[in-house]
């Protein structure tokens, strides 16, 4: 009988073949990650520390050692396995090798593979011992482009700041991204909102061994953000100037891996006709120009590589285009449906085999602090893609990330395993997988506690679908001019709280000159009874956390803290501050005094809540949430002030900035005050 296999601090590892640069990336990932868990550094077999005879682990980088029998042979699939006295970690190609690396860490070493952004850290050891026959052969993934968009990344480009200016966020910070994304079997990313094609983070990603994607207002890369003040912008009288531009982004991009992105709207992010004077003014017309410029786009990538991968990332109007039939396309361009509404089986055009989806875990006008996404509704949506064939692409937006440990470790992991979790329902799936990460995070002995502690967050009213009639109705949409009180999303969400806290204060701060209108105290009244019922579900769920606090693991502890108890006083103490907020708006007509004590008091609920987010600022995190725009709870915080002192006859106060989309520009020219100055579409050029 063969003895087990010891990995140990001292057991060395030998590389056969020659490690790429992406590789040699993961393997100092692999190095921290040993150091981490063994307090010793990685002893590396060269033909300078000398000989082995004993048991060591093996790198094979041309997958030559195993017998042909238990090679991985498929897109980026991957073996663990002991012979003798050799732990092999093999992968069929550059991204398995890369995962095989990543897979020993979280299966062996015992590495979460969001560490850095969780900060669940591995336990100590000195030895981890192994069944001789230990085997793990992971297959190719389900889905064949697997990545993330980092989007609306205010946070993070105030956290990680670009000191040379040469980019949005740091080549640390990003580093930290695409190694997340790796760690969770990710192929393909995004590097931004409005990456230039030629940062140098497409380079970085490149030597991560990530392939390069853009999104839907950056087709092959053009910053259409960035359009020249002195350049009208239009199709019909601006093709040649559009084709340039175009072709000096794939003659900038064309020699990295990358799925190609073809779309065409205006030079933010609307669709193109509200930008261009002399668009045509019905559907057809305007998808005919639609379609001609992603023929161009195509042309272009095919003359540049003709056996390049491209997709169709058809936001809104063109996936409502499609749909009619308005726009065709050649055959291989992969279809991306712009997740919430693409099953529409009245239409013509169906979703179906090789097609692919942009999902939404977050997002500029969704949640901005809280993960609301369970694994059951992930895996629901992400089913439905699987079920029909729609495997090719999947683009997750996850924004500033940190929040997203729960749903983003679901998607992933469904993306590559979708035939495995296709075996039961995406209900029975997500519990197993829900229940396999709490005792991995928790342990098996909080099993049952941490269960009903996430189904009840799951259960919150908060992230529900109402029907029509059960949700209430906002005829102010509370002065915010995105949609996001609109049906078809959750009902109320981190965000949606903040939109409501500064239209009602702004109502407010203007009501001793202009009263307040029948529509605000319709909304007040109405929402302030549905956020009454979910102050009941808030309680309960608060008096769970809290009980449990006391009983969290040493390595989860902190897990706990910004993804379980940070995310719960956040929901729970904004619907506070916005029933406050309620209740001065329906008693002003009778008492601006009354209001102003009502207004007191929804400040104190958002100075709690802010003084919660910074019990989630520690150690490498101290600052994190300085930067944060879109929800804005410190411009909420002042804005909910200056009414107090407006109810209470004084003068307003002054506002650090202006939050949200009241003020976009100042937003992205903020976060984007880098490209100030550059050319267009290039970066480095100077006008």
């Amino acid at each position: 009988m063969q003895k087990n296999f010891t990995v140990h601090a001292h057991t060395p590892l030998r590389i056969l073949g020659e490690p790429t640069l992406p590789v040699r990336n993961a393997l100092r990932d692999l190095e921290r990650d040993w150091y981490k868990v063994f307090g010793y550094p990685l002893l590396v077999l060269t033909e300078f520390t000398g000989e082995n005879d004993g048991d060591e682990l093996v790198l094979d980088c041309e997958n030559t050692l195993l017998p042909p029998s238990l090679r991985p042979v498929g897109q980026e699939s991957h073996t663990l396995r002991i012979s003798g006295h050799r732990f092999i970690l093999a992968g069929a190609d550059l991204r398995g090798t890369i995962y095989a690396i990543y897979a020993f860490s979280r299966e062996i070493l015992g590495v979460d593979p969001l560490w850095y952004w969780n900060d669940f850290t591995p336990t100590r050891k000195t030895a981890v011992e192994l069944s001789a026959r230990y085997t793990l052969r992971v297959s190719s993934p389900t889905f064949r482009y697997r990545g993330w968009f980092i989007n609306d990344e205010d946070i993070l480009g105030g956290f990680f700041p670009n000191r040379t200016f040469d980019g949005v966020m740091s080549p640390e910070g990003f580093d930290a991204i695409m190694e997340a994304l790796l760690r969770l079997g990710g192929n393909m990313i995004v590097p931004g909102s409005f990456a230039m094609p030629d940062e140098d983070v497409r380079r970085l990603a490149a030597a991560r061994g990530l392939l390069l994607n853009d999104h839907h207002v950056t087709p092959l890369g053009l910053n259409m953000y960035r359009w020249p003040e002195d350049v009208p912008f239009s199709y019909s009288r601006g093709k040649e100037y559009l084709r340039e531009c175009w072709q000096t982004c794939v003659d900038t991009l064309k020699d990295y891996e990358q799925v190609w992105t073809v779309s065409f709207r205006g030079k933010n992010d609307h669709p193109y006709w509200q930008e261009d004077p002399f668009a045509p003014e019905d559907d057809a017309g305007r998808a005919a120009e639609i379609e001609e410029a992603i023929r161009t786009e195509i042309d272009l990538i095919r003359a540049a590589d003709p056996d390049a991968v491209i997709c169709f990332n058809m936001y809104n109007e063109q996936a409502k285009f499609y749909r009619a039939g308005l726009i065709s396309l050649p055959e291989d361009i992969i279809r991306v449906w712009p997740g919430s509404g693409c099953f529409d089986e009245t239409a013509a055009v169906r979703t179906g085999p090789g097609d692919g989806v942009y999902f939404h875990l977050t997002g500029a006008a969704r949640n901005r602090y809280t993960d609301y996404h369970s694994p059951q509704s992930v895996f629901e949506s992400l089913h439905k893609y699987y079920a029909v064939g729609a495997t090719s692409f999947c683009l997750f937006n996850v924004s500033n990330l940190r929040h997203l440990a729960l749903s983003v470790a679901a998607g992933m992991d469904y993306l590559w395993n979708a035939e495995k979790y296709a075996a039961s329902s995406p209900a029975a799936a997500a519990k197993r997988w829900l229940d396999a990460y709490l005792t991995t995070h928790y342990g098996a002995e909080l099993l049952p506690d941490m269960r009903r502690l996430y189904r009840a967050f799951h259960g919150l009213t908060y992230h529900k679908r109402l029907p029509a009639g059960e949700a209430p109705t906002s005829r102010t949409c509370f002065g915010y001019v995105t949609g996001i009180f609109r049906d078809g999303r959750e009902v109320m969400s981190d965000l949606k709280q903040n939109a409501m806290l500064q239209g009602m204060s702004r109502t407010l701060i203007a009501a001793p000159k202009d009263g307040i209108s029948e529509d605000w105290l319709l909304d007040a009244a109405e929402f302030r009874r549905f956020l009454l019922k979910c102050r009941r579900e808030f309680a309960h769920l608060s008096e769970l956390a809290e009980e449990l606090k006391g009983r969290i693991p040493k390595p989860a502890k902190l897990i706990y803290l910004t993804q379980v108890l940070t995310q719960i006083r956040v929901l729970r103490l904004g619907n506070e501050a916005v029933i406050s907020l309620c209740d001065a708006l329906l008693a002003y007509e009778k008492s601006a005094t009354v209001a102003a004590v009502c207004a007191r008091t929804a400040l104190r609920s958002l100075e709690e809540l802010i003084s919660a987010l910074h019990q989630a600022e520690y150690g490498k995190w101290a600052t994190w949430y300085e930067t944060e725009r879109f929800g804005c709870f410190f411009f909420t915080r002042d804005i909910v002030h200056s009414a107090c002192r407006v109810l209470e006859g004084r003068p307003e106060r002054p506002v650090r900035y202006v939050g949200g989309y009241r003020n976009w520009l100042y937003f992205w020219d903020k976060l984007y005050e880098y490209q100030h100055g550059c050319a267009f579409p290039l970066l480095k050029e100077k006008k």
